[in-house]
Order: C-alpha cells, then structure tokens, then sequence
C-alpha cells in the first residue's frame, strides 16, 4: 500500500515535514478567542468582531496569493507571506502587553499567512505528475492532521504559563516550514508576459467546469461545519449530561480517523477517476450527518460522525488533484486559492445558515437539510464536471 508513496518527488516529502513542523506549532488559532478576550482584555464584541475581521482578511489573503502565483512567481510570494507572518508573530511575542499593537500585527499576519497556501498548492501541482496527484494531495493532508493532532495540545499549556513563547513557537514553526518550502523545492512554472498582465479570478469564471465544481464543494463545506455549530447543540439536546464531554470523543474519534484511515482510503480507491471519489466522498457526509437526525444515543452520533470523517479525507484530498485536472498551470495560482477561501466563506455562512433552519425546523429538518443540500452538491458535481 505504501510502495507507490515511495515513488512521489522528494520535494511532496519536504511539503509533508515542513507541513508537520507548521502545524505542530500552530498553538496560537485553538485559543485566539481566550487569547483575545481572557489574556488581552477585549471585551466579548470586540473579540467577535476581531475573529470576523480576522476571517475577512483571510480570504484576502488567499486571493492576493493566487493572483500573485500565478503572475509573479510560486515561490515569492511563499517567501514574502511566510517570512512577513513569522516576523509578526515573533513581534506580538515581545509586544504581548500592549493589545493594541497585537491586534495590528494579528491583522497583518492574518493577510500574509493566507496567501501562503494557494502558492504552496500550485508549486506541487506543477512538479507532481498527473497520475500522483491525489497520492500527493493524500501526503499533505496527512502531514497537516498529524500535527494538528499534537498541536493544541501544546497550545493549552503555553496558554497557562507563557503567553510570548505561545507566540515566539508558532512564529519559529511557520518560519523553519516556509524555510523548507523555499529552499527545497524547486520552481518549474515561469510567468510569461501574457500572464503577468493577468491580475484577475473573475476569469476563471469563464472555465464552467471549474465553476459548477466551486459552488458544489461550497456547498459540502456549508453542510461540514455543522459539526461546529449544529453537533454540540444536537447533543446538548439528546445527551444533556454529557454533551461537552462527548462532543470532545466525536473530535477526537474525527482527527483519529482521518489518521489512521487517509492512505489506506486513497489506496482501495486509487484506480477511481478522482470527480468519483470526490462524490463518494459526498455521499459518506449525506450518511453521516444524516445519521445524527435518527440518532437518539451515542452510538449512532459515533457511527455518524466516524462515516463523515471517511468522507471529510476523500473531499479534502481530492480538491486539489481535481483542479490540476480543470485548469491549466497558468492559471493554478489562483485555482488553488478557491479551496481556502471556500472553506472560509462556508465557515462564515454555516452557522448562519444552520441556525435559521434549526429555529425553523428543529435538529430533524437540520439535519435532513444537509443530507438535500450534500444530494444537490453530489449532482451538480456530477452534471458540470
């Protein structure tokens, strides 16, 4: 199973460990909310609006680095980004008491962080050959979990004793990590002059294909994030004694599957066209999420949330190997930025969203939404791809 890894580009291993290191530093995002309005002292509006703004800058973020990728140059806009956001944070380390000057260098950081990933995404593409994309895709996504599954660990005790180290380790992390990503891997694409004059996403909106695949991981990702939003309130509602307690079993059970079971699914699937797997990957969230609006126990919100976690690994490692199919590498910069910003938008719209259909039509109709809204997005994939 593990023999065709074997046969990746040395430069999606160094992607992987320097994936790895990031997220193992990555202690500052778990407690943001507490760090903001515990440790700082902003009050609970102030600290919501900051997280908004916060998710606002993101996305353009994410935007101005694909533009920037794709016209520019892959690898500048990792340097310029990556080493801006570990400069910033290494500065909020020695700036922790003043908040003010914190929530300047947190906006900066939040723009410079963001344009890192689509850049990063495009360089692979366009080193990994066609038939290793997903096996690529599947190595990252590995990397990422496994050190997001020590990283709050790590996040909860520096948040009790030193509030500078906290910000001084995710500064270091991100900086060895862009460090790897900059001097490993080596850049293949060249912006021609024809490309530099295009600083635009709106035209990849001409690419139907790349447009009807958007709005249906928009929609998978709206639905996703219930596990947020609509899981902790189902089970405060079903298991009123222990929600808080089991809601942290149902992460956990979430981040041990996507661990144990991301190579192994890629291997069983790996002769399916990749638009195949992705719609598997549909139908495995519409039976999850669908589960919980039977469940009346912890059996079926463990069966349920194990079954989406399934499908959770074949969505996320397979957004980026389908757009290497939709697009061509001129044009992957800023391809590469729609996965980030979609997860964000959807991260702003599903709670919104979930809370309208859950005053209106109770856990029941909430969850059978997901399960309509997942059928909707399977068949859109389906008919514009």
């Amino acid at each position: 199973m593990f023999r065709r890894y074997l046969n990746l580009p040395r430069e999606v291993f160094i992607a992987t460990l320097a994936t790895v290191i990031n997220n193992l530093g990555n202690v500052t995002a778990p407690f943001l909310t507490l760090i903001l309005s515990v440790r700082l002292g902003f009050s609970l509006p102030l600290t919501a609006a900051v997280l908004s703004l916060k998710t606002i800058l993101q996305i353009g973020g994410v935007a101005l680095g694909g533009l920037a990728s794709d016209r520019f140059s892959r690898k500048a806009v990792i340097r310029f980004g990556g080493y801006l956001a570990t400069i910033t944070y290494i500065l909020m380390a020695f700036f922790v008491d003043r908040p003010l000057v914190v929530l300047v260098l947190l906006g900066i950081n939040s723009v410079a962080q963001a344009t890192i990933d689509p850049a990063l995404n495009a360089l692979l593409m366009d080193i990994v050959p066609a038939e290793y994309q997903r096996d690529a895709s599947a190595m990252k996504y590995f990397g990422l979990n496994l050190g997001f599954s020590i990283g709050p660990l790590l996040a909860a005790f520096l948040y009790k004793n030193s509030l500078p180290l906290l910000f001084l380790i995710d500064g270091i992390t991100l900086g060895i990590a862009v460090f790897l990503n900059e001097h490993y891997i080596h850049e293949v694409y060249k912006a021609d002059r024809e490309h530099r004059k295009k600083w635009m996403l709106s035209d990849l909106f001409a690419n139907k294909a790349l447009l009807g695949f958007s709005l249906s991981i928009v929609l998978v990702f709206i639905v996703f994030f219930q596990y947020s939003f609509g899981l902790p309130l189902a089970l405060k509602d079903v298991l009123p004694q222990n929600s808080e307690l089991f809601y942290g079993t149902l992460m956990s059970l979430n981040a041990i599957v996507v661990v144990l079971f991301t190579f192994l699914l890629n291997h069983l699937l790996r002769k399916l066209k990749t638009k195949s797997v992705l719609m598997i990957g549909m139908l495995f969230y519409a039976l999850g999420f669908g589960l919980y609006g039977v469940a009346n126990g912890a059996m079926l919100f463990l069966m349920g949330t194990f079954i989406w976690s399934l499908g959770e690994i074949l969505v996320s490692t397979g957004v980026n190997p389908m757009i290497f199919e939709l697009v061509e590498p001129s044009s992957r910069g800023r391809a590469s930025a729609l996965f980030p910003m979609i997860r964000r938008i959807a991260a702003f719209l599903s709670p919104l969203a979930g809370a309208w259909v859950l005053a209106s039509f109770g856990f029941t109709g909430l969850w059978l939404s997901c399960v309509i809204i997942l059928i909707g997005a399977l068949l859109l994939m389906k008919t514009s791809t």
